[in-house]
């Protein structure tokens, strides 16, 4: 196992700490006190540190988005949370460290790599939906289209506002996996989908889908940033089975 490379009472703290998380079997904490071990060591490892400036950055920047405009503000903020000053500054300097991590694990040709190995996390669909009350109307309906009856409008209803919306095809638009359910993306998602897909129940109803066409992502900004986060948890999950022995997935 690599030794990290805290010192004296850091070094006790810290792996004592560690064991008795360990004994707690409370993964969750186990997890997060991992990664912020591993953050911390291949950070420093690399070189990384987080500067005075960078820090007073974020904590301008934490403040602003909780809408602290007053130094009172934010220590009643902290007050309220049951955090002081040191605590607030050591989750900021932890995410910096972590953001320069990731970036410095992530060059293009690694992007490029794990966005060509989960191109499926990235397909996009035209979807239109119809609800029902119940299952047994979803499958009725869903029956009669398989039959070839052409019971469904050419342009989706955008607007389903009428007293009879449940019976109006909306439609959706381009959505990702993220957009849908967890059952809804899985099915419509498949390999073998067929343009209807269906009942899937969500928020107590039932829903037949139209998949319009399929279309896949492009690398932009927003799926470049997913690839990203994908390399560096990847990294994390192999530094815990190969630093810490075990992993947690």
């Amino acid at each position: 196992m690599t030794e990290y490379q805290f010192k004296g009472k850091d070094q006790f703290v810290f792996w004592n700490a560690f064991l008795l998380l360990r004994q707690s079997k409370d993964t969750s904490l186990i997890h997060n006190f991992m990664e912020l071990l591993l953050v911390a060591y291949h950070a420093k490892e690399r070189g990384l540190t987080i500067s005075a400036s960078e820090l007073q950055r974020a904590a301008d920047c934490f403040r602003f988005a909780q809408g602290l405009h007053e130094a009172a503000d934010a220590f009643a903020f902290l007050k309220n949370s049951g955090l002081e000053v040191k605590d607030l500054e050591f989750l900021l300097e932890y995410q910096l460290l972590y953001n320069k991590l990731k970036q410095a694990l992530s060059c293009v040709e690694a992007v490029q790599e794990v966005f060509a190995r989960n191109l499926h996390l990235f397909e996009i669909v035209e979807l239109a939906g119809l609800s029902f009350e119940s299952k047994d109307e979803a499958e009725d309906f869903l029956k009669e289209i398989l039959k070839g009856k052409d019971i469904h409008p050419d342009q989706p209803s955008a607007q389903p506002d009428r007293p009879d919306a449940e019976k109006s095809w909306i439609f959706m638009g381009f959505v990702t996996r993220d957009d849908l359910s967890e059952e809804a993306a899985a099915r419509v998602f498949a390999e073998d989908a067929a343009a209807f897909v269906g009942p899937v129940e969500t928020d107590g109803r039932y829903w037949i889908y139209h998949i319009l066409r399929t279309k896949q992502a492009d690398l932009n900004e927003d799926v470049y940033s997913i690839c990203e986060e994908l390399i560096i948890q990847d990294f994390l999950k192999e530094k815990k089975k190969e630093q810490f022995g075990f992993r947690l997935d």
